[in-house]
């Protein structure tokens, strides 16, 4: 009895379909698990792959919006989905009376937000927490400054986030 090999091409070949099948299935299954780390990271794979990705995939950004924040020593500013903190951590560096909020649904980013951060909370300069913005309540006018990295089309009623971005800052203030 001698061994054959079947080429994909064969039209008899189980295994040229059923592993086309399977990778396709592992394809969408990765797509849609990826999606979901993206907008909601969880676990060990969101805070470690999610907080590579994040750092490096946000990096050119968070650079261009610290600069437009044009940072004062004593801002009030709110960063919407906060992520893994980095941006935060590159503002407090400019500031010594002010304060930044950081606020982000996922507990895994808000671990790591917290710990990137830990000696700006400790000064009082940064605080980070873990919610909803939409659901937390804010006072009016309470910011200088409002930002959000690559987080507007995760929000649920971009209208609603952007008009209360609105409410909570200052007269003067400014929204990036």
């Amino acid at each position: 009895m001698q061994a054959t090999l079947s080429s994909a091409s064969d039209p008899n070949c189980y295994d040229s379909k059923h592993y086309s099948d399977f990778w396709a299935k592992q394809e969408m299954n990765f797509s849609t698990f990826f999606s979901k780390q993206a907008r909601r990271p969880e676990g060990l794979f969101g805070r470690i792959v999610m907080r590579i990705v994040f750092d490096k995939g946000n990096a050119f950004l968070n650079n261009f919006v610290s600069d437009l924040m044009s940072v004062q020593t004593d801002d009030r500013i709110i960063e919407i989905g906060s992520g893994t903190g980095k941006l935060i951590y590159k503002m407090a560096k400019k500031m010594d009376k002010g304060l930044i909020e950081g606020v982000d649904f996922s507990s895994a980013m808000v671990s790591v937000a917290k710990k990137r951060n830990k000696n700006n909370i400790a000064k009082g300069k940064v605080k980070i927490l873990e919610g909803n913005f939409d659901n937390i309540p804010y006072k009016n006018q309470k910011y200088s400054k409002a930002c959000s990295v690559n987080t507007l089309y995760f929000w649920p009623s971009p209208v609603h986030t952007v008009r209360k971005s609105a409410d909570i800052l200052k007269l003067d203030g400014k929204l990036i």
